[in-house]
């Protein structure tokens, strides 16, 4: 079973406390009166030897260094022989290390030649007394003895106090486990949370914390690895949905590229097919007269001047479909571009008994190539003279706006059905002309190609009676 980090923390934080409080309590428990009794043996010994030179030099600072340790440090220091050696505690003394009836216990804690340390335990006192017995000049003897009773006892109860110390600082340990631990693992808790969103792809989780160690340092670390991983990630996505588009789009160019094949070998078949035949008949002098020779000649040249501006509209258009194209941008007056296109219809629309109306102002420059444009605008004249009623209304306009022009043709007639507006842009769709004209179908499809080129918007309206079709050039 998986534990978190706070758990673990807890345990290991609580078992540290547990573990030195324990420590100190046995050592405590174990050493302590050892440690004191052998700073006391210590003590003694070096205050004997201090003692000793003062005595054997004849000192006059050894009765007063005397009295400094009897009252200073509570330990009874005795010199033997003295003036009255039958009174005084000196005599119990010696009494008390020759009487077995009154010492429990007796031990050795060190011996020399000059001196000797002895820790007794007494029976009826129930009471211990380290005792010094060392030798002076001469036949003089030091006797120093302290009460150690009192140390087993203060460590029994230092032992027992510390025991409730103990038990205290566990739980107030405890408690700043938990409180370190939640402190500790919360921002680490946060970077674990915000990898396993990233592993899911979710990168929009940051680490907000605002610590000085390197827990911190980790959490900027995940920040930046994130941002770089959701821009990384980002524009991988953005490529293959760019490469999926390329090869839908690449699909679809192969698909119109065979249509666009087939249209053309459709269209090419049936002026080649008249020219065939007609050509044969000349061979074979079916035309037996000049005038039939003349006409069957007309007609070889009219299909083959069809075949003509069919093949150069297929290369016209197949050169503005090429990606290297390059247009030939100018700033030009839009306005005087329509009077010479209207001048060059001129005798079709005199024909056709039609007056053009050119609703403009004095001059309105656009930015684009103006051959090209010059095409648009005589495409969208052809188509509105092959389709327009008997009306014969045909109107043109130039409309001036912040960051384009627009230019619009209209003609009076039928409007085109809603499911065939997206089709006519197509190569080689017809639609059924008024005047019964069979044009190639790629004259709207030229237009397409130019405004893309230009990447200006163009398009179609139907009216209450009739049609405009329009295009937007920049300025």
């Amino acid at each position: 079973m998986k534990r978190s980090i706070k758990m673990n923390m807890f345990f290991v934080l609580s078992g540290l406390i547990l573990v030195m409080v324990l420590l100190y309590y046995i050592t405590n428990a174990v050493f302590l009166e050892k440690y004191y009794t052998y700073k006391k043996i210590s003590f003694m010994t070096s205050n004997y030897e201090h003692l000793h030179q003062l005595y054997s030099n004849n000192n006059n600072a050894f009765e007063e260094e005397l009295n400094t340790l009897i009252y200073d440090h509570n330990i009874n220091i005795f010199v033997y022989p003295q003036e009255d050696m039958t009174s005084g505690i000196f005599p119990r003394i010696l009494t008390l290390l020759n009487s077995k009836a009154l010492i429990q216990r007796s031990s050795i804690l060190k011996k020399t030649e000059d001196y000797t340390i002895r820790k007794i335990s007494l029976k009826k006192m129930s009471s211990e007394i380290i005792l010094f017995a060392g030798n002076l000049k001469g036949n003089e003897k030091l006797i120093m003895y302290l009460p150690v009773a009192s140390i087993s006892s203060s460590a029994e109860i230092f032992n027992e106090f510390l025991l409730y110390v103990a038990l205290a600082a566990l739980i107030i340990g405890i408690v700043i486990s938990i409180i370190m631990a939640e402190k500790l693992t919360k921002p680490i808790t946060e970077i674990s949370r915000m990898s396993e969103n990233m592993k899911l792809l979710d990168f929009t989780g940051r680490y907000k914390g605002n610590r000085k160690d390197e827990i911190q340092d980790l959490g900027e670390n995940m920040n930046v690895l994130s941002k770089i991983l959701d821009n990384t990630i980002t524009e991988l996505k953005n490529k293959n949905n760019k490469l999926a588009l390329d090869i839908h789009q690449k699909d679809r160019i192969e698909k119109m590229r065979k249509k666009f094949l087939q249209n053309a070998s459709h269209q090419l078949k049936t002026p080649i097919t008249i020219v065939k035949g007609y050509a044969e008949g000349l061979m074979d002098n079916v035309a037996d007269d000049e005038e039939s020779r003349i006409n069957y000649a007309f007609t070889i040249y009219k299909e083959a001047e069809n075949m003509e501006e069919l093949v150069m509209k297929i290369l016209s258009l197949a050169r503005l479909e090429t990606d290297d194209y390059n247009l030939k941008l100018e700033r030009f007056d839009i306005n005087k571009l329509i009077d010479e296109v209207i001048e060059r219809y001129a005798p079709l629309f005199e024909q056709r008994q039609i007056i053009p109306k050119f609703i403009h102002y004095d001059k309105v420059f656009a930015y684009a190539d103006r051959n090209l444009i010059s095409d648009v605008v005589s495409n969208y004249l052809t188509n509105a003279i092959h389709h327009v009623d008997e009306n014969k209304e045909i109107n043109i306009s130039v409309s001036i706006y912040k960051s384009y022009t627009r230019i619009e043709v209209y003609n009076s007639g039928k409007n085109i059905p809603l499911e065939e507006i997206e089709n006519i842009w197509q190569s080689f769709y017809k639609l059924e002309h008024k005047d019964g004209y069979k044009g190639s179908g790629l004259g709207l499809s030229i237009v397409s190609a130019i405004m893309e080129l230009h990447n200006c918007e163009y398009g179609v309206v139907n009216q209450n009676r009739g049609v405009v079709f329009w295009f937007q050039l920049g300025r």
